[in-house]
C-alpha cells in the first residue's frame, strides 16, 4: 500500500474516531440508577419513660403505625410491682380511663409480671397507644422504666414511576429502623415471587442486576429475616425488554457510512494506480 492510500485511510479512520467520541458524550447510559443512600435516616422513634407510677395510674406512648411496622416494648419496676400493658387505637384511648378501664385493642402483658417485653404488630393503619397501667388499688407507687421502639422499613427506590430495562443494574434503596441489622429482599414479577438476596446487611442499598429474561410488572419486598412482619413492599413498577437506544443506532449508522467511505477510497485508489 502506497503512502497516498495509507494517508487517505488514516484520515477517514481518524474522522470516524472523532465522530464516535463526540457522539458518545451524548449517548444515553443504560445502567445503574445511583440513588444516594450513604446516609440512611432513622425513620421511626424510640421512646423511654422513667418515673413514678402511682396506683390506679397509667403512662402512655403513642405511635403512628402501618401494617408492616413492629413495636418493641419493655418495662421494669422498682420496687417490683405487677404492671398491665395494653395497646389501644385512638378511639379506644379517648374513652379509656386509668380508674375504670375500658375497651382496648390488645393486652400485651396480663398484670402479673414485674418486668416484661414483647412485640406488637398492628393489623391496620392508625395511631396506637401503648399504655403501662398500675391497675391496683392499694399497692404503693413504683418506679417504672418503660421503653417502646417502633421499627419499619420504607423502600425509596424503585418508585411507582420507575421503568427499568432487563439486563440493566439498579440500586434498590430503603430506609429502616428497628431491624436486626440484616434484611431479605424478594421480587414479584407478574405474580411470581423470586428470592433476590437473603440476610444482606441492612445498609439501605442493594445493587440488582436484572436478569435479561425478566420483564413485566414488578414489586420489591424487603423484610427482617427474624420477623417477617417487619417489612414492606414497593409500589408496582415496570421492567421492560431491552432495546437499542437511538444514540447507539445513530452511532452504528455513522460507523457503517465511514466503513463504506474507506472501501470506496481504497477501490478508487487501486484503480488509479492500476491505470498509472
Amino acid at each position: 500500500m502506497k503512502n497516498q492510500e495509507k494517508h487517505a485511510i488514516y484520515t477517514v479512520v481518524a474522522v470516524a474516531i472523532f465522530v464516535l467520541a463526540a457522539w458518545g458524550k451524548t449517548l444515553p447510559i443504560n445502567g445503574a440508577n445511583k440513588a444516594l443512600s450513604s446516609n440512611v435516616a432513622s425513620v421511626r422513634p424510640s421512646t423511654t419513660w422513667k418515673g413514678t407510677l402511682d396506683y390506679h395510674n397509667a403512662e402512655n406512648m403513642s405511635f403512628a403505625m402501618v401494617t408492616g411496622n413492629v413495636l418493641n416494648w419493655s418495662f421494669s419496676t422498682s420496687p417490683t410491682l405487677d404492671i398491665t400493658v395494653l395497646v389501644m387505637d385512638a378511639e379506644e384511648f379517648a374513652s379509656w380511663s386509668a380508674v375504670s378501664g375500658g375497651t382496648y385493642y390488645l393486652m400485651l402483658s396480663a398484670g402479673y409480671l414485674t418486668s416484661d417485653s414483647g412485640v406488637f404488630h398492628p393489623s391496620y393503619n392508625g395511631t396506637f397507644y401503648i399504655v403501662f397501667w398500675n391497675d391496683y388499688f392499694v399497692d404503693p407507687p413504683t418506679n417504672i422504666t418503660a421503653t417502646a421502639t417502633l421499627g419499619a422499613i420504607t423502600i425509596t427506590n424503585p418508585t411507582g414511576s420507575s421503568s427499568w430495562a432487563s439486563g440493566s443494574i439498579h440500586d434498590i434503596t430503603w430506609l429502616s429502623a428497628g431491624t436486626t441489622g440484616h434484611v431479605n429482599i424478594n421480587y414479584d414479577i407478574s405474580g411470581m415471587v423470586h428470592v433476590l438476596a437473603q440476610n444482606v446487611v441492612d445498609n439501605g442499598s442493594y445493587p440488582w442486576s436484572i436478569p435479561s429474561n425478566v420483564s413485566g410488572t414488578c414489586k420489591m419486598y424487603i423484610y427482617d429475616p427474624a420477623d417477617s412482619y417487619l417489612g414492606t413492599s414497593s409500589p408496582s413498577f415496570s421492567i421492560t425488554s431491552p432495546s437499542i437506544t437511538p444514540g447507539f443506532e445513530a452511532a452504528f449508522t455513522v460507523i457503517g457510512f465511514l466503513v463504506g467511505v474507506v472501501g470506496i477510497i481504497a477501490i478508487n485508489l487501486k484503480k488509479y494506480h492500476a491505470r498509472a
